[in-house]
């Protein structure tokens, strides 16, 4: 589980220094000139509430980690776009990715027409998905065998992460008996050369 996961030193470690490095990383929306050249959008909305957004309940900072540390444990990060009246970001809350799905829709008619990625979270209650768009939905997905979706990495490296959880319940037994061993083997002097 990811609990499990986390109570490793190792794991925990690697996953808490990747998030961090990644959420403080400077995010930039970017515009091209007429030149071909690149120049930072200030006025832009969606680099607005990357950089600082108002009215949330953490910072854009935790909300970059959060969705980074699902990523990396559950092969997807998920973070829901609020809009204004203008349908302009005005906000990232993180989504459960455990909860979530990511598929694609082929649809001949109405406004979605062609093909569409839509992202699924499933209730707790076991009633019917909640369908999010993806134009409403920043998904940073890992590794992917079909480049919709990230594979759950818990799942996936469920044998090493296993092996390295065990290794260290080991070494915790050893250190709390003091390293000495449960077992002493006697031999006359000069039995082992």
């Amino acid at each position: 589980t990811d609990k499990k996961v986390l109570g490793s030193s190792a794991a925990a470690y690697c996953i808490r220094l990747i998030s961090n490095d990644v959420a403080q990383l400077p995010l930039r929306v970017m515009t091209r000139n007429r030149d071909g050249g690149d120049v930072e959008d200030f006025r832009h909305p969606g680099g607005k509430i990357m950089r600082t957004q108002p009215a949330s309940i953490t910072t854009p900072f935790q909300q970059r980690k959060t969705i980074q540390a699902h990523a990396l444990l559950y092969g997807n990060g998920r973070g829901y776009i609020v809009r204004t009246g203008r349908q302009e970001p005005a906000e990232i809350i993180p989504m459960d990715s455990r909860k979530m799905r990511s598929i694609v829709i082929e649809s001949s008619e109405g406004m979605y027409r062609g093909r569409t990625k839509w992202h699924l979270l499933y209730p707790d209650d076991g009633s019917l998905p909640i369908p999010f768009p993806d134009s409403d939905v920043l998904h940073i997905h890992e590794l992917s065998l079909d480049g919709i979706e990230g594979i759950d990495a818990l799942e996936a490296f469920r044998n090493a992460l296993g092996l390295a959880i065990g290794q260290e319940k080991v070494a915790n037994r050893v250190y709390k008996n003091n390293a000495v061993p449960s077992i002493v083997l006697e031999a006359p002097a000069g039995a082992f050369r």
